[in-house]
């Protein structure tokens, strides 16, 4: 597909009507990112294997880390800041030899099994920790059973925030607002220095969506 014609497909507002998006270039918000850092270390450079316009990549950038940005696109037209990018296939041939720490948004589903193949093109590659953002539906998966059990997935962050994802092309043109989110999703971290176990579960939430703590009834 060239890059003209990622731009030529019906722009429909209404989610129903859209057709998919090319590449799956879904923008997420950079507050899923804020909140990963908020309860993961990562210590060295940051690369986004599929990277669009460098939501994520600013955010680690901001933190202090080194980026680097791989996507089958370049949008840096749409860039919210300067970042280096790598053009290339990360699933069919990623253009790098390893890095510290993957971290990512990766495409869900414009071919069969993309996700899964982001992620183990990742951990084949990581020298310290994998982190990938997903809908919660990921995980219910007899298919993917190997790669939550016999990997080193150590947490598994579900965001009790729900983010929305427009798709990228239409947002960028104002064409669609950020808004109304649908899904939900949670980051699965993986540390390649350990070794499988059982995954930790926790939940994020965006401070001005905490409320009052509820407690449960006294049980008589």
């Amino acid at each position: 597909m060239t890059d003209t014609a990622l731009f030529d497909y019906r722009t429909s507002t209404k989610a129903e009507e859209r057709e998919p998006e090319p590449f799956d270039w879904y923008i997420e918000p950079a507050w899923c990112h804020e909140l990963l850092y908020q309860v993961e270390a990562f210590e060295g450079e940051i690369v986004d294997p599929a990277c669009g316009r460098g939501t994520g990549l600013k955010v680690a950038a901001d933190r202090g880390h080194a980026v680097l940005g791989i996507d089958i696109v370049d949008r840096r037209e749409h860039a919210v800041f300067p970042f280096p990018l790598r053009l290339g296939d990360f699933a069919e041939r990623p253009p790098i030899n390893g890095a510290e720490n993957f971290i990512g948004n990766p495409p869900f589903s414009y071919r069969p099994g993309i996700a899964e193949i982001y992620i183990r093109r990742c951990l084949a590659l990581a020298r310290a920790k994998v982190a990938m953002l997903l809908p919660v539906k990921f995980l219910a998966s007899q298919g993917r059973y190997d790669l939550f059990t016999q990997t080193p997935l150590t947490d598994v962050r579900i965001l009790s925030s729900r983010p929305s994802m427009p798709p990228g092309s239409l947002y960028v043109r104002g064409l669609i607002e950020a808004k109304g989110g649908s899904v939900d999703y949670m980051w699965l971290v993986w540390d390649v220095r350990e070794r499988p176990v059982d995954p930790r579960i926790s939940w994020l939430l965006l401070p001005e969506h905490a409320g009052p703590p509820k407690l449960f009834p006294e049980v008589v």
